[in-house]
């Protein structure tokens, strides 16, 4: 799962959801600085990571997308998966998408001072851009996926993986949602 799964799956507290929106990338001395509540929400992450990981239905995912994105295929994964919840929102919440997606703004914003100057920084990036509602349309998922094929390290195929997703709609909806619905039972 990537950004906005973390986040919707942590809804019930807002430090919840910044420790899970901040966890990857933290150092242990970063963790230490942390309050209870935002490091419970980081050790969300790590096992929401970790049972997304293993998972039948994510490791069929990957299947479907190693041929073209080889080493990226489990990233790739990730990120479509977050906007494949945008486009099952409803079956998750009666929330608006706009509406979680402005209360995650304000929640941060009120927490900033709560961070080590690194997840802070990220987080204002977040604010700033507003990239949550990215994962909503189709054209903002491949924005997502081309700022990622600038980071990779190696040659990568992030831009194509919006068409790889739309080709095969059918075959990745279902596997997202047995897998979602075994993450909701994942608690904080």
């Amino acid at each position: 799962m990537n950004y906005l799964a973390h986040l919707f799956l942590s809804r019930e507290h807002p430090e919840w959801m910044l420790g899970n929106f901040i966890a990857d990338g933290l150092d242990r001395t970063e963790y230490g600085r942390l309050t209870v509540e935002i490091k419970r929400g980081v050790d969300h992450h790590r096992r929401l990571d970790t049972a997304t990981d293993a998972h039948r239905s994510f490791r069929y995912m990957v299947s479907l997308l190693r041929s073209r994105h080889k080493k990226y295929a489990p990233v790739v994964a990730d990120i479509l998966n977050d906007h494949l919840l945008c486009l099952t929102w409803s079956r998750h919440s009666d929330l608006p998408f706009i509406e979680f997606e402005a209360e995650v703004y304000r929640e941060f914003s009120g927490l900033l001072s709560a961070l080590p100057p690194k997840s802070a920084q990220k987080t204002k990036v977040l604010l700033n851009h507003q990239y949550l509602k990215a994962y909503w349309s189709r054209e903002g998922l491949g924005e997502v996926l081309r700022r990622m094929d600038k980071r990779a390290k190696f040659p990568s195929r992030f831009s194509q993986a919006a068409e790889d997703l739309y080709e095969r709609l059918d075959d990745f909806t279902p596997p997202f949602l047995d897998l979602f619905e075994d993450l909701k039972l994942i608690k904080p």
